[in-house]
């Protein structure tokens, strides 16, 4: 990585707020590593994720933060947030994107399919499409085809931080 990717990564505001917040937690505090974590979303559209772990050894107080590619499981709870659905349009939005029937999503989550109908005519209405097809392209196009594009310089599996991080929104 060069030294201006470098100065970019360490001034970047997200990237410093996990720094603080790693420092500020305590040793055994926060086991599973959930409290310094973001998600951000770049320019391009590609969602990244970022944790602040503490260095071992070495001078004390010193923070590594870890930015990589942010997985579908990632980013889906904030793709719902983005349109605004509630907890069961999310587990209907994900059967549809499974390619489940009505019935089948009916029988799993114990409603009748006319209940599924309706949460659906929200669902739809919430992110602006007409037809199951629709959505999945929608949510498929927009939130997940951008982290499959190249980017220049890129190695496989790590970021390359040769664009600036923004917070999702900004």
């Amino acid at each position: 990585m060069s030294t201006s990717s470098r100065t970019n990564a360490a001034e970047s505001r997200i990237v410093q707020v996990v720094a603080t917040r790693a420092r500020s937690i305590e040793a055994g505090q926060d086991p599973l590593g959930f409290a310094a974590r973001s998600r951000v979303q770049t320019r391009t559209g590609t969602w990244l994720l970022l944790y602040g772990t503490p260095l071992a050894g070495g001078t004390a107080n010193r923070i590594a933060v870890i930015i990589q590619p942010a997985p579908a499981s990632e980013v889906a709870p904030l793709v719902a947030l983005a349109y605004g659905l509630t907890g069961r349009e999310c587990e209907v939005t994900q059967m549809c994107m499974q390619g489940h029937a009505t019935k089948v999503m009916a029988r799993a989550l114990h409603v009748s399919p006319y209940t599924v109908q309706d949460h659906l005519k929200s669902i739809f209405r919430k992110t602006g499409v007409r037809t199951r097809g629709e959505l999945v392209g929608q949510v498929f196009l927009e939130h997940y085809i951008p982290r499959w594009e190249p980017t220049a310089r890129q190695p496989a599996g790590w970021l390359s931080l040769h664009e600036e991080v923004k917070p999702a929104g900004v």
